[in-house]
């Protein structure tokens, strides 16, 4: 879930957020699109 929140440019501490009972935040953050990756190119 980490690398999810990461493609939308959010931190990994927002998994924290699951521990004080606000867990369905990063998981619907987890549904937004994700930003392009800048370090691979695109596929052709």
């Amino acid at each position: 879930m980490v690398r999810r929140l990461h493609d939308n440019g959010k931190s990994g501490w927002f998994v924290l957020l699951g521990l004080v009972g606000l867990g369905i935040v990063p998981l619907i953050l987890c549904c937004f699109e994700s930003r392009p990756d800048l370090y691979r190119p695109e596929w052709s």
